[in-house]
C-alpha cells in the first residue's frame, strides 16, 4: 500500500495519495504504532497534504521526522533517503507558513543559515 501511495506522489496526485496514506497509517498505527515504517508513512501522509497546499495539516504529519530519525538505524541503507527527503518537506512548509527560524532548524541549517 505504502509502495502505491509513493507512486502516487511521485505522479502529484495528491488527494489519491491521502487517501491511500490515511488507510496505510491507520493500519500501521495498529500493528507497530512506534516502527519506522508508521512514522514513515505519517510524514509521506504530511507530503500528500503538503502537495495539496494544506500547510497546517502538513507540519504535524511532518513532524514524525523526529521518529524517522530516532529510529534510523532501524531503517534500510534504501530508504534512508527519507529522513533527508522529510527535512526537506518539513523545511518547505515552515516557509510556506511564514516560519524561517523553523525552516531553517527543520533543513539542519539552524537559526539565520
Amino acid at each position: 500500500m505504502a509502495n502505491t501511495a509513493v507512486t502516487l506522489l511521485r505522479l502529484e496526485d495528491w488527494t489519491n495519495a491521502e487517501h491511500t496514506l490515511r488507510e496505510c497509517l491507520a493500519i500501521c498505527e495498529s500493528l507497530d504504532p512506534d516502527s519506522w515504517r508508521t512514522h514513515n508513512a505519517r510524514c509521506l501522509l504530511g507530503e500528500s497534504l503538503l502537495g495539496q497546499g494544506k500547510y497546517a495539516d502538513a507540519e504535524p504529519l511532518l513532524r514524525g521526522r523526529e521518529g524517522l530519525e530516532r529510529r534510523a538505524a532501524q531503517i534500510p541503507p534504501q530508504m534512508q533517503r527519507r529522513l533527508t527527503e522529510t527535512a526537506g518537506n518539513l523545511a518547505r512548509v515552515y516557509e510556506l507558513l511564514g516560519k524561517p527560524d523553523d525552516a531553517c532548524d527543520a533543513a539542519g541549517l539552524g537559526a539565520g543559515g
